[in-house]
């Protein structure tokens, strides 16, 4: 009979899935919260000119004659 072992060397993305980075992140509500926030924040930055398409430092494209006065009633 072989006795000869397979060793099976599991990938990286299966050693990160399994390390304790992960098990106690995916545990952690304070941690998943500030994931979010901090993904919604780079999402945001990163579609940035998708979201406001106008230049706000172009001053050309400024004009205070077309301001209004708020209205009151």
């Amino acid at each position: 009979m072989n006795n000869i072992t397979s060793s099976h060397v599991p990938s990286r993305w299966k050693r990160f899935k399994d390390s304790d980075l992960i098990y106690y992140f995916l545990r952690d509500k304070v941690a998943m919260l500030s994931f979010a926030l901090f993904l919604a924040f780079f999402l945001a930055a990163l579609f940035a000119p998708l979201i406001a398409p106008t230049n706000p430092y172009d001053l050309n494209a400024i004009d205070l004659m077309d301001s209004e006065l708020p209205h009151l009633g």
